[in-house]
Parts: structure tokens; sequence; C-alpha cells
């Protein structure tokens, strides 16, 4: 069954999330939630066990890793601007 997910994000280079993972997972968005959290936002089939799943979050000006994996979002956090990646994908 897909069900839309909210997961805080915390501001570091990479960290994993336990998250149901299949190959219908729908990546939505990452933004601020109105606390002013980070958070990402993905439809996932709740039915599936949780896995572990890599973010990573580079800010503009700096070196981008070659293993960042696929980009998800832009978030604007004045003065910063993050760049949000799954890399498990």
């Amino acid at each position: 069954m897909q069900t839309i997910y909210k997961f805080r994000l915390s501001i570091t280079d990479g960290q994993i999330l336990m998250i149901p993972l299949s190959d219908s997972n729908q990546f939505f968005s990452v933004g601020l939630d109105p606390y002013g959290d980070l958070c990402l936002w993905c439809a996932v089939d709740s039915d599936q066990p949780e896995s572990e799943l890599t973010i990573r979050i580079v800010g503009t000006g700096r070196q981008m890793p070659e293993n960042a994996g696929k980009h998800i979002g832009t978030v604007t956090m004045p003065p910063f601007v993050w760049h949000v990646f799954v890399a498990d994908c």
C-alpha cells in the first residue's frame, strides 16, 4: 500500500534514513515543514520492510561528492542553499 511519509533531515553531509524501500517509491519534494525543519516527503510501499537509504546534502559552493546520487530537491534556508541527493537510487 502506497503511503506518503515525511522524514526530517539533518543538515549534514550524509545520513541514513530507515525507510520501506521498493521500486515503487516516489520522492515528491524536499522543503521546510511548518516548524522550519528540513524534510523529505515521499510515497513508499508501507508493506515493505525498512532498509537503509543514504541521503547526502551539499551546500552551494561546496564540492559535490562523486557518489552524491540522484538529486531530489534544492532548499533555500537563508543564507544557505542546500541540494539534497538520494545516494541509493
